[in-house]
């Protein structure tokens, strides 16, 4: 039986647990560890990595991710639901975290409606750096206030981090306030810069129109090891078509 064509839903979500690329001590990447992508049809996929161990650059226990799409007929919705979890991560023995967790919840309308994109559960458990126990708060307004692009257009300029693209459609900020370290480092707004290692940036969050990309710690090396790595990265919503 022949069946026509109408609109249809593409989704778009991805979670990676931890990747990275490095110039030194040895030029090479991370390769991108228990990565998700969502099927254009959506559906569900998951990955998962134990053990895992980087040249005792970085190691975590664990590492695990989730993307779900469906279609609620009742609100009239494409749903995604995409996490990202790291659990016993050590960086170099100087940055550890029992657990990382990076979430997006989305919802898109068929009406002419903004598209709802949430991150609440989101956080990062018993981060230290340097053995000192980083403070840190989630900032409920980006997380679940904020949740649609004229609500952030509003809101976000209040906020540091805050940056926004010369055309005004891309905004970036975090999603974690009033960072604390003790013992001597640099913080600033979410980042917290520690000599002879380098900068560790937590709960980044690039905002656009029907879209969330959110990395929950980003590590730049700047001392014997050099390079980036980026941990709980997730992203996603999509768009109906034609």
């Amino acid at each position: 039986m022949f069946k026509p064509q109408g609109r249809r839903f593409l989704y778009k979500a991805h979670a990676v647990g931890a990747s990275g690329n490095f110039t030194k001590p040895h030029a090479e990447f991370l390769e991108a560890q228990a990565s998700s992508a969502l099927p254009i049809a959506g559906g569900k996929t998951s990955a998962r990595v134990e053990n895992f161990n980087h040249r005792d650059i970085v190691s975590f226990r664990s590492a695990s991710t989730q993307a779900i799409g469906t279609y609620d007929p009742l609100s009239g919705s494409w749903n995604t639901l995409v996490t990202a979890t790291v659990e016993g991560l050590n960086i170099q023995g100087v940055v550890t975290a029992d657990r990382i967790v990076a979430r997006l919840a989305s919802h898109h309308y068929a009406y002419e409606r903004e598209a709802s994109i949430l991150t609440l559960g989101s956080h990062i458990e018993n981060l230290k750096v340097a053995g000192q126990l980083v403070h840190l708060e989630p900032d409920s307004q980006v997380l679940s206030e904020w949740d649609t692009m004229s609500a952030a257009r509003k809101g976000c300029p209040s906020r540091k981090p805050y940056a926004i693209s010369n055309d005004g459609t891309i905004i970036a900020t975090s999603i974690l306030r009033n960072v604390a370290c003790p013992g001597g480092m640099k913080v600033e707004d979410n980042a917290i810069h520690f000599s002879e290692f380098g900068s560790i940036y937590l709960g980044e969050i690039i905002i656009s129109d029907g879209e969330r990309r959110l990395t929950m710690m980003r590590v730049e090396f700047g001392c014997e090891v050099d390079g980036c790595s980026n941990f709980g990265d997730v992203g996603g919503n999509g768009h109906l078509f034609p």
